[in-house]
């Protein structure tokens, strides 16, 4: 008995781990595999191997997988080996590329192992089908000579052909069918009898190009096989897709006699890659739209591109955006319409067309869509209203800015429409990019007018000044043209030195104006703060609270979900956080805390921050730090960690960003040494940011420190952003004595530095190392109590509220509730109870003032209080300290944080 020799598979990839994990799979499987690590190579191994069938990847370094294919494919060796692509690149376009260039199959990475085994196997068994069809007709040649065993092999060749799993038809030189087997019938409807003598023509659906026939008829006419698609017609009209190998049949003079055609229905394939397509249009149309809305921050600009954009989207006849008043009333303030059709921007649009429980639909952020006017349940008023404008279907979405109504979006169709999930789904995403569009240019609008203003007051002081130069210079010379004026000129230069003395008052008044403007924006900018930390500290505690699952269990949909909002509220967040930062450092009021901190823990910290976005488009992140900064006296640097970690991320951000899928971003540490020609040589940290993403154009080199500026508005519309992150890289690295730069290349990535002076304290390994036995028992067991802790939770949002109270009663804790500064002084003393959480901004009695009064009696000034604020401007946390808070947390506070905090000052408590 034989044994059949195990296919060999042949692997050319570049990188190791995907060879060893490939070669793993396919061993386990019972394959024999060999390997090339670049293309060159691959193609001398392969013409000497002769494999079974080729795994090829695309991404290699000098001779990539597509040139590969196309060299292989030219051989008359190693032509008719299969190919099958494995890569990332998983565009609709890379695909048709590799298809073309004569691949059977293309594999997206990462694969799934039962997908690699099944297709392997499929082409594999397809490959031995038509080498057994070529083998069987050369023998059945032979065995026609010798008479005596034809019936015999008929036998054999019939059985196979009946038994096969893919569909075989034989024609004769002329292309006249002469048999066909089972499967042929089953796939296209048509017997036996319906097509002996017929041309292979009757199922042609008019879909397959004709000089795809011709190609075919020229190879098969040389005696060489075909291998290709067709997209044919059945019996019953219905449309199917073949994958076919077509090889003549040789008598013993090896005449061609007969064409031999062994085809695969590949039908369920091509519907699934429509469908790929099809979602991957709709995706990119979401995308398009969403940057060309968010490109500007003109408000016009916005709602004008965001109608006519849509529109164009959408193919409906008129598009508006809608506005509504504080009063309720409201206009259409931006249209695109059909040329055919009249605008409607000046028509008034009565109130009772809004019913009541559709406009609280509106509130609570739904969609509200109408099929067919006369024959949807609608009031009377909105139907008449629509007749009045021709309209017979409508879709309408909710644009909220800043947790407020600010109008509605409005698709108008003048005949019945049956609005889909997708465009519904896909208008309302467009109405939440217009809302947060909105915001962003109301924000900008209003630093724009302090910023004119304050350029106003400097231009008005510039000019004031030079006037006065320029008459003190020219009584200057006019008193060295003659002694006979000395008189004259001196009583002109009291003149002019009692004026000076009067600008300079009006000076002095300009600058309290501008001190005044200065902190009128400090206070502005605090009161942002407070107005969007507040929610966002109800949104991201509820997502925690629910993240936790201790309201209950999610399902992977709703855990996706609550993930996306709070990726959302910490965007957000590091948003605001960004532009006060911003704000501080140029205005002089941002402090540097410095202290002793790993730069291994330093960089790990940075990398958590963007490793799922990362994730996400399947970029490998790199880690590396000099051996010299693995030694303990050269392991800590002295420096603010919570902005140079900022600054970090802020690199990392942007290069994952601009990386695309499959790419590369490096982080590395290490020391320089740089000599100074009048004193001693300093040593330096270097944080190095590489990327293998877009690259950066010389032309552009010039713009990227700028604030609110990217390189250029195609960039704009593509990759979403402020323009602050690398202006705030660059202002913290300066305030640290250290600078920025970089070096890029466009089309093949960038490489970002931070610069910083070495400084460090050789004690900080035996303090850190003194302090961690201390620290592990900071954290209290809460259930050894037989009495549960009590809270007392001062705060005046009712969403706060709920979200803090659902996950402390989850740990244990027994709560107590405030909603002013009153009530908390007064359930204190009357309550007694173990921790106060106290907010700051209370009506009647404010925060600070309530723990003062606590601090101030004697029966409860030794309960530990803890301050929460949504203000995170300069000063904030010394005031609390001040006032008597032992401990601050800036909102939106993650709540196993807080309750981090609270166990440790009841530890300390219970520990006195």
């Amino acid at each position: 008995m034989s044994i059949s020799k195990p296919p060999i598979i042949f692997i050319v990839d570049d990188n190791p781990a995907n060879v060893k994990v490939l070669t793993h799979t396919l061993a386990s499987f019972g394959y024999k595999t060999l390997v090339a690590m670049d293309g060159l190579s691959g193609i001398q191994k392969i013409t000497k191997s002769l494999p079974d069938l080729i795994l090829l990847d695309i991404l290699m370094p000098d001779l990539d997988g597509f040139e590969t294919c196309q060299q292989l494919k030219q051989s008359e060796i190693t032509r008719d080996i299969p190919i099958i692509f494995m890569t990332a690149l998983a565009s609709t376009a890379d695909k048709v590329k590799g298809l073309s260039l004569g691949a059977v199959d293309y594999i997206t990475k990462p694969f799934q192992e039962e997908e690699l085994i099944a297709r392997l196997e499929l082409h594999l068994r397809l490959r031995r089908l038509s080498q057994d069809l070529a083998s069987q007709n050369q023998q059945l040649q032979i065995e026609i000579a010798q008479r005596e065993k034809a019936e015999e092999q008929l036998q054999i060749l019939s059985k196979v052909s009946e038994q096969s799993p893919a569909s075989i038809m034989i024609t004769n030189m002329q292309g006249n069918i002469e048999y066909v087997n089972p499967k042929f019938e089953e796939l296209t409807g048509y017997s036996l009898e319906d097509v002996i003598g017929q041309n292979p023509r009757i199922l042609q659906s008019g879909n397959t190009p004709e000089q795809e026939y011709t190609h075919l008829w020229e190879n098969l006419t040389k005696g060489q096989e075909w291998y290709g698609e067709f997209h044919n017609k059945k019996r019953d009209g219905s449309l199917y897709w073949e994958l076919a190998s077509i090889s003549p049949i040789r008598n013993a003079k090896n005449e061609i006699t007969h064409f031999v055609a062994v085809k695969e229905d590949i039908t369920l394939r091509k519907q699934n890659e429509l469908e790929l397509h099809q979602q991957l249009e709709r995706e990119k149309i979401v995308a398009s739209l969403t940057l060309n809305i968010r490109q500007s921050l003109d408000l016009s600009a916005i709602l004008n591109t965001a109608v006519t954009e849509l529109r164009k989207t959408l193919n409906v006849d008129r598009i508006l955006a809608y506005q509504i008043f504080a009063d309720g009333s409201g206009k259409a303030v931006a249209e695109s319409v059909d040329d055919q059709l009249n605008k409607i921007l000046e028509i008034q649009f009565p109130l009772e067309i809004f019913p009541r429980e559709i406009y609280q639909s509106y509130i609570q952020g739904k969609v509200y869509l109408v099929d067919d006017c006369d024959l949807d349940e609608i009031t009377p008023c909105l139907r008449d209203f629509l007749h009045s404008l021709g309209v017979r279907s409508k879709l309408v979405a909710p644009i909220i800015e800043n947790e407020r109504l600010w109008g509605l979006l409005v698709a108008h169709n003048h005949n019945p429409h049956s609005w889909q999930p997708w465009e519904s789904d896909l208008f309302h995403q467009v109405s939440n990019q217009m809302a947060i569009a909105i915001f962003q240019a109301n924000l900008y609008q209003q630093l724009q007018v302090e910023l004119a203003e304050k350029i106003q007051v400097e231009k008005a002081l510039q000019v004031l000044n030079q006037e006065l130069e320029d008459r003190v210079a020219q009584r200057t010379a006019d008193l060295k043209q003659s002694e006979l004026q000395v008189q004259i000129e001196l009583i002109e230069r009291k003149q002019i030195e009692l004026q000076l003395q009067k600008n300079n008052e009006q000076l002095a008044l300009t600058n309290i104006e501008l001190a005044r403007a200065t902190r009128l924006k400090d206070e502005f900018l605090a009161n942002m703060s407070h107005e969007l930390r507040t929610p966002l500290n109800a949104i991201l505690g509820m997502s925690e609270t629910l993240q936790e699952e201790i309201l209950g269990k999610l399902s992977d949909r709703q855990k996706k979900a609550i993930t996306m909002i709070e990726n959302g509220g910490q965007h957000l967040l590091a948003l605001i956080t960004d532009i006060l930062d911003l704000a501080k450092i140029e205005s002089g009021k941002l402090e540097l805390h410095i202290e002793n901190i790993e730069i291994k823990k330093l960089c790990n910290d940075s990398l958590i921050f963007v490793r799922q976005l990362a994730l996400k488009k399947n970029i490998q992140l790199i880690f590396n730090i000099s051996d010299q900064l693995k030694q303990p006296q050269f392991a800590y640097i002295q420096v603010d960690e919570l902005r140079i970690r900022q600054a970090l991320i802020n690199l990392l951000t942007n290069a994952v960003k601009f990386t695309n899928d499959g790419g590369m971003v490096t982080l590395e540490a290490q020391i320089s040494e740089i000599s100074h020609e009048e004193t001693q040589s300093k040593f330096y940290i270097d944080f190095l940011v590489t990327d293998t993403g877009i690259g950066i154009a010389q032309e552009d080199v010039g713009k990227m420190f700028q604030t609110f500026v990217q390189i250029d508005s195609a960039l704009n519309r593509k990759y979403a952003g402020t323009g602050l992150g690398l202006s705030l890289v660059k202002k913290i690295a300066e305030m640290h004595g250290g600078s920025v730069d970089f070096e890029s290349e466009l089309g093949k990535g960038s490489k970002f530095r931070i610069r910083l002076p070495y400084q460090h304290d050789l004690t900080a390994n035996d303090n850190l190392e003194n302090l961690s036995p201390a620290m592990s028992n900071k954290v209290i067991d809460i259930a050894a109590r037989d009495t549960p802790y009590t809270v007392l939770i001062a705060e005046d949002d009712p969403a706060n509220i709920e979200a803090m109270q659902s996950y402390l009663e989850s740990r244990g804790y027994k709560l107590l509730l405030a909603s002013n500064g009153k009530i908390a002084v007064d359930m204190a003393i009357a309550q007694k109870p173990d921790i106060i959480l106290m907010d700051i901004q209370m009506p009647e009695v404010d925060g600070l003032t309530a723990i003062k009064l606590i601090r101030a009696n004697p029966e409860i000034h030794n309960i530990p209080i803890i301050a929460l604020t949504a203000l995170a401007m300069r000063g904030d946390r010394e005031k609390c300290i001040e006032a008597g808070a032992d401990e601050y947390a800036s909102k939106p506070v993650r709540l196993s944080k807080l309750t981090v905090i609270i166990q440790q000052l009841l530890q300390e408590i219970a520990s006195t």
